[in-house]
């Protein structure tokens, strides 16, 4: 659906994005992750041309959006939603202004519009707000808002940069159910910008880690989440997890291993001390996942007989440390 190949850019003479690639398929949730001033935002405006790499080839749908002329690319770019963290209204529209306005610039009929309007309004839960303004809005309903004008003209493909930034936690949560369910329900395929790897595990199917402008991993979400090669991925995983205790156990849980009573098991057969310190576990997704951050009592063979049977179960374990 979507393709990078070897997107190279540059300002000022300093370089943002370097010999980027990589493939999004068809009707999935696609996350880029990373640090501030990574590059995320560069590569997701590369995708509709917003910013045109300096070298390389990009393909949304099959054709090369690198080689149109600006005619074939303002029709291209009908086809690619985007959203960001500034939700970016008019604020003197209405609701229903605001969301109608796209099909307005291709002068779509009147009757049309309204219909499509009403649908977008009830599809993001705001069918009684259209004669609201930006104003009377809280942060959450005008990134719905945003989304539904994103919608306006049936895009195969929606950009998100950033889109909770803004938002506090349950906000935040309620807008990624909501972005799960347009995924499902139009069979969108979404690339999703943010720095918490929470987000990109709420939502998305496969995750690319940037930093300084290269892609440093990628694969699906459960492997990158539980099993990191990169240093940055385990930075941002770890993140989540506020003053660390040197030599912790972070334990990585995926599938079927989170409802198994793996622990209960260990200090029962083992008579293994284990002390829970903190920890997260999401059993609604398609995969559950979670992880626990817990110390371990004993000597040296104790623990290492105590790793051992927790990787035997299924479970990643980490060693961590003040400082990761």
């Amino acid at each position: 659906m979507i393709s990078l190949e070897k997107i190279n850019k540059n300002f000022n003479g300093e370089k943002v994005l370097e010999d980027v690639s990589l493939k999004i398929n068809e009707g999935e949730v696609f996350g880029v992750v990373g640090l501030s001033g990574a590059g995320k935002s560069t590569l997701v405006r590369c995708i509709n041309l917003l910013e045109r790499p300096d070298s390389g080839r990009i393909f949304v749908d099959g054709r090369e959006m690198t080689a149109m002329n600006d005619r074939e690319l303002r029709r291209a770019r009908q086809n690619i939603g985007m959203i960001s963290q500034n939700f970016n209204l008019f604020k003197r529209y209405s609701v229903w202004e605001n969301v109608a306005f796209p099909l307005r610039l291709i002068r779509m009929p009147r009757a049309e519009v309204k219909d499509r309007v009403a649908r977008l309004l009830e599809l993001v839960g705001l069918a009684d707000k259209a004669a609201a303004y930006p104003r009377q809005l809280s942060g959450g309903q005008q990134q719905r808002v945003a989304i539904a004008r994103a919608l306006a003209n049936k895009p195969r493909v929606l950009l998100c940069d950033e889109p909770t930034s803004a938002l506090d936690p349950v906000t935040a949560q309620s807008f990624l159910e909501l972005l799960s369910a347009i995924n499902r329900q139009l069979g969108l395929t979404i690339v999703l910008i943010t720095h918490q790897m929470g987000v990109i595990r709420a939502v998305c199917q496969h995750v690319a880690v940037v930093h300084e402008g290269k892609i440093v991993e990628l694969g699906p979400v459960d492997t990158v989440s539980v099993r990191p090669d990169s240093e940055i991925a385990r930075h941002l995983l770890h993140s989540e997890i506020p003053d660390i205790p040197q030599g912790c156990w972070r334990l990585s849980f995926i599938g079927e291993t989170v409802r198994q009573p793996v622990l209960a098991r260990l200090i029962k057969e083992m008579g293994a001390e284990i002390n829970i310190l903190a920890g997260n576990i999401d059993s609604g997704r398609l995969n559950p996942y979670g992880w626990l951050l817990v110390s371990v009592e004993g000597n040296e063979d104790q623990k290492v007989r105590a790793r051992r049977a927790l990787e035997d179960s299924g479970v990643s374990v980490e060693v961590m440390g003040l400082g990761d």
